[in-house]
């Protein structure tokens, strides 16, 4: 394969065009503003003295103004002469001041914004109000299509983290583990096809899996706001499928301040009062105020366990009924969670710009005990246990970055240089497998109608040990990246104006996986040796017949899972997982004392498939570029932003190549390994246009074009070669990134009492989507194998040729009624729907076999193709929420509604596909100011309902997972300075 990446001169040329651009434009900007003054000033609230951002500033008469930045501070470079500067921010009295510019000097003007009254009223607008203005007004001074969860709304009654803060925006639906969520998905649209970033660094993975970020890890407590942007603009990276997530950081205030959080939890599934969470962040400003310092601390500890039940389905052909029940599973998980977590920002100010420096940190470390008791359906008549155990599962998160912003002839310099890390680490997971054989009778799971555990079970007190597994799962993934942005204003008089921004970014990506899987066959293991060893040294195990069995002393008597599944099965009896922690522990004992040579022909085996299989190592390198114009005319009416940016992405990938021969003990030192990638470049123009024919009025239109990149297993260049079976599986390193074309509208209405309403539609139209695909191989090379792959049956990733259709339809409303009579005046509310439809064609073909002679078989698969919906998308997702302030007490009733989502989708058979029910739950929030020591109370209940995650595959009458997780109650005091 060629070279995939560019060499030095190309680097040197692309260098220097940049240079050479950044120039030119300082040079323009220096003319433009040779007899220029500057406006500079603040505004802020005039009672309480906070920052009031997204603030609009305008000059009136003239098309230029500007917006209030996250400081509330504002800057405005104008000609010499007189001007009347106009500031309006809803709920707020607007406010007007004329100002003297002179060539070369800097006028300070500042402003204090008050309420807006009503005539003879007394008006208070309540923390909640204010957290409500301060989202209208920035999601309002944006140039794109974005929606805002600010910083007063997220400190005044903090969600658990910050997916919950996620999910009440519109077009936002959650995904949730142990019932809380964990991630989101934007417009319907997966995980994995959007970006989340901390200050505009873009976060690295934590799944091994895909490119999805958990959000499960980071305390809603260490933000500072957060921005979901829908219709990106050519500055921004351009792989966000659905949307781009943007989380701030707490910057350090004007004077000292120090915030203490100590709260205690009940989780109702387990019973315990053992949840915990503290939190305390302090900040000041020193030298003159010229250096900023604001750290964060955080730990807490949660419960996730659970109750699930799962059903097994087996297709049926002409038959009264589609499906039969093919297994019953039945589990019961004990899971604590514990976060730990840091952030410390240093800026530093100067005459002429300033520094920034944050750091981030993140640990998760979600440990867990999972039972599993399997009964079979019309395949067999046992009962088989899994019990897992996960005393450290760890995930870290590290984000650092140096920033830099300076004016310069006239124009505005920022640079960025990032490191983003993450890494997994799951050192001691071990797995047991047993079998009670024959304990399952005359149960009959074809009817939906016996959907229950039958009476006639039989509970040996013996178990046959078939398995035992020692896992060691890692990954790591680290960014380094470097942007530079020239912003130059300028103003056209009357006719226009506005600014030029162009820019350039490298990201260097190197990720890995290393997993260890290593199993014991019980039946067959250390010819004997094994068995012998385990049944001598242990009296709760026996060896005879060949086989291995747990005696009656090593079942836990003494556990029990009250009210399991909320009273619908009463759990079976289970193994001590004490006595197979004895196993474990006796098998390295006897692993430990075989000879070097022997460990993989008599001690443990390895996993072939499950571990070696799914090591990778690669790189990703990214050169981009952009150039875009915002203008404004008709005095700040119509604004017209466009411009393109430029990406080129190579990739390089090793992976290991297996030849499945049936034999499971296969040094991983003699599995061959192969390297290849690919490399592919986009230009991405994009358009926004925004018509205010109203001050309270404005129309906002978008075109723009995205990306979404595979998944790093997809591009990689392993296999798994079946011997004598023409048939295998494995990445394609050719895959190509999926692009959208995405078109926005949106209409919104905004006034002081009437709030912000919004209404808005999407339509984008995705190709090369990346989908699963079986079919017989006629030219291997297309996928990077040998030539002896002709007329394989060959299972990979390819790049959908049909494109996907994702339409909606956004509704959202934020008001308060701050104008109406007391006690209703301290009322707060917030309204969104959002409608998505989506479809695409889906490859399905169809295998067919005839036999030709006594000795040959012809194979072959029809190219038939299926039309569905997209997976993980909802039709129909619903936020409300009611708050209310009066004095010191605040409280907010939440409630949620997701419909029916396609969770996996069977191509071949409709009756096969798999969703998820329709979930709603209620969650209450409530805090008092307390009179002592600038104290507050908070009281939280999540899930009032109890309400479970319910799973169904072709109908409701045949389900296939419950979960029920139940009710968390927390309490705690905050201490603010």
């Amino acid at each position: 394969m060629k070279q995939i990446y560019p060499n030095i001169q190309k680097v040197k040329n692309s260098v220097s065009v940049v240079a050479l651009s950044i120039f030119f434009s300082l040079t323009l900007a220096a003319y433009t503003n040779a007899a220029t003054g500057k406006l500079q000033g603040s505004v802020k609230d005039a009672e309480t003295g906070d920052p009031l951002i997204g603030t609009t500033i305008i000059v009136e008469g003239t098309t230029t103004g500007t917006s209030a930045d996250y400081d509330g501070n504002y800057t405005l470079k104008l000609d010499p002469g007189t001007y009347t500067i106009k500031v309006s921010y809803i709920g707020y009295k607007s406010q007007t001041a004329q100002v003297q510019i002179i060539s070369g000097q800097i006028t300070i003007q500042d402003f204090k914004l008050s309420y807006e009254v009503m005539e003879g009223m007394e008006v208070t607008v309540t923390a909640q109000a204010a957290g409500q203005f301060s989202a209208i007004n920035q999601q309002l001074a944006s140039s794109s299509i974005k929606n805002v969860v600010s910083s007063d709304r997220i400190q005044e009654l903090p969600d658990r983290n910050a997916a919950e803060s996620l999910g009440r925006l519109p077009g936002v639906s959650i995904l949730r583990s142990g019932g809380e969520a964990n991630q989101i998905a934007i417009r319907g649209l997966s995980p994995k096809f959007n970006s989340i970033s901390i200050e505009g660094v873009q976060m690295t993975a934590t799944s091994d899996a895909n490119r999805s970020v958990s959000l499960a890890g980071i305390s809603s407590n260490s933000l500072d706001g957060i921005e979901v942007t829908k219709a990106i603009t050519p500055d921004m990276d351009a792989n966000t499928l659905g949307g781009a997530v943007n989380l701030r950081m707490k910057e350090a205030p004007e004077e000292f301040t120090l915030n203490m959080l100590a709260q205690g939890g009940y989780n109702a599934h387990d019973n315990l009062f053992d949840e915990y969470k503290f939190v305390i962040s302090t900040g000041n400003r020193f030298f003159n105020k010229k250096l900023g310092v604001f750290a964060t601390a955080n730990i807490e500890q949660v419960n996730r366990g659970n109750d699930i039940l799962k059903m097994k389905w087996l297709r049926l052909v002409n038959q009264p009924v589609p499906l039969a029940g093919n297994g019953l599973i039945l589990s019961d998980k004990k899971a604590k969670r514990k976060r730990v977590g840091a952030s410390l920002v240093l800026d530093y100010r100067l005459p002429f710009g300033s520094f920034k420096f944050n750091n981030y940190f993140n640990r998760l470390n979600n440990r867990s005990t999972n039972r599993v008791a399997t009964y079979d359906g019309v395949s067999g008549d046992n009962l088989t246990y899994s019990i897992t155990d996960n005393p450290s599962n760890m995930t870290d998160q590290y984000i650092n970055s140096f920033m830099g912003e300076f004016d310069i002839m006239g124009a505005n310099l920022d640079f960025t240089l990032s490191h983003a890390y993450s890494q997994k680490n799951n050192p001691n997971a071990a797995e047991w497998i047993l079998v009670q054989r024959g304990a399952v009778k005359n149960y009959d799971l074809i009817y939906v109608d016996n959907f229950t555990l039958p009476d006639s079970t039989v509970y040996d007190t013996i178990s046959e040990v078939t398995r035992s597994y020692r896992d060691v799962t890692g990954f790591q993934e680290r960014d380094f990246g470097v942007a530079i942005n020239l912003k130059i204003p300028f103003n056209l008089g009357d006719i226009a104006s506005g600014h030029i921004k162009l820019g350039g970014k490298y990201k260097k990506k190197r990720k890995s996986q290393d997993i260890s899987s290593l199993f014991i066959n019980a039946s067959r293991a250390f010819r004997g040796g094994y068995r012998d060893a385990i049944a001598t040294a242990s009296d709760d195990y026996t060896h005879y017949g060949g086989k291995l069995f747990l005696n009656e002393s090593g079942m836990d008597n003494d556990f029990t899972v009250p009210d399991f599944l909320n009273g619908e099965f009463d759990y079976p009896p289970v193994p001590d997982i004490e006595k197979l922690r004895e196993m474990y522990t006796l098998t390295e004992n006897y692993v430990n004392a075989l000879p070097p040579e022997d460990i993989y022909s008599h001690g443990w085996w390895i996993n072939t498939s499950g571990s070696v299989l799914k090591d990778f190592s690669g790189t990703e390198e990214l050169y981009a570029g952009y150039l875009l114009a915002e203008l404004w005319f008709l005095n700040k009416k119509l604004m017209l932003l466009g411009g393109v940016r430029f990406e080129n992405m190579n990739r390089e990938y090793t992976g290991y190549r297996f030849l499945d021969t049936g034999d499971d003990n296969i040094d991983p030192g003699k599995i061959p390994q192969k390297t290849d990638g690919a490399s592919n470049h986009h230009f991405f123009p994009m358009v926004h246009l925004r018509y205010k024919p109203k001050d309270w009025f404005d129309i906002r239109l978008a075109r723009t074009k995205t990306l979404t990149r595979p998944d790093y297993f997809d591009i990689t260049p392993w296999y798994h070669e079946i011997a004598d079976g023409n048939e295998g599986k494995g990445g394609n390193p050719y895959l190509k990134p999926a692009t959208a074309i995405n078109y926005d509208l949106q209409l919104s209405f905004y006034k002081n009492k009437l709030g912000l309403l919004t209404l808005g539609g999407f339509h984008k139209e995705i190709s090369d989507m990346i989908w699963n695909s079986s079919s017989y191989i006629q030219d291997p090379a297309e996928y990077g194998l040998p030539e002896t792959f002709v007329d394989y049956n060959w299972t990979t990733k390819i790049n959908n040729k049909h494109k996907a259709y994702v339409t909606g339809l956004e509704f959202d409303w934020q008001t308060n009624f701050w104008y109406l009579p007391r006690p209703f005046n301290g009322l707060v509310t917030g309204i969104n729907y959002t409608h998505i439809v989506s479809t695409t064609t889906y490859p399905a073909p169809k295998y067919h076999s005839v036999q030709i002679s006594q000795v040959e078989w012809e194979f072959w698969y029809d190219s038939t193709t299926v039309k569905a919906g997209l997976e993980d998308q909802p039709s129909d997702i619903f936020n409300v929420f009611v708050g209310y302030d009066y004095k010191g007490f605040s409280a907010r009733l939440s409630f949620y509604l997701q419909t029916k989502t396609l969770v996996n989708k069977n191509v071949q058979y409709v009756e096969m596909n798999n969703y998820t029910e329709t979930y709603s739950r209620f969650d209450l929030s409530l805090k008092q100011d307390l009179p002592w020591y600038n104290l507050q109370l908070f009281f939280d209940i999540s899930n009032i309902t109890d309400t479970p995650d319910k799973r169904y595959q072709y109908n409701h009458k045949y389900p296939t997972r419950w979960e029920y997780y139940g009710r968390s109650l927390s309490l705690g005091l905050r201490y603010k300075l």
